[in-house]
Formats: structure tokens, sequence, C-alpha cells
């Protein structure tokens, strides 16, 4: 489980390069960003399981996922 932990963090790390290289509205950017959200969700999971108290991980996923919907959202929403 370990493994998976730094493996998931480790493609958490490329893909959020990715995302940052990539001109914002490429398909190359939605998909190192789209990637970059699933490796933290797995990262922060197996983070979860490993710690005694598990907070930053909660946090993590927290942000990430308000991230995630304010992206989703329709232009004029915000």
């Amino acid at each position: 489980m370990l493994l998976f932990h730094i493996i998931a963090g480790s493609f958490v790390l490329l893909f959020g390069i990715g995302a940052l290289i990539f001109s914002k509205g490429e398909k190359l950017h939605r998909y190192s960003g789209n990637l970059f959200f699933f490796s933290l969700l797995l990262m922060a999971g197996s983070g979860a399981y490993f710690a005694d108290d598990p907070t930053i991980a909660i946090s993590s996923v927290y942000f990430a996922s308000t991230a995630w919907v304010i992206v989703l959202m329709p232009e004029k929403k915000i």
C-alpha cells in the first residue's frame, strides 16, 4: 500500500506539472488536470489509510473537490 501511495504521489506531481505547462483550454491541459485530480484522490485516500490523524488527507480531498466543482460550473454562474 505504501508503494501505491508513492506511485499516486508521483502521478500527482507529473500531471500537475503537465497542467501548468499546457495552455488553458487545450485538450492536454484538461486531460492533465483530470488525471491530476483523480491521482490526488487516490493519493489522499491511501494517505488517510496510513495516517494516525487523516486531517491533511481529508483537507486535500475537500480542496480538490471544491476546485473540481468550480471548474465544472458553467461560465457565468460564479
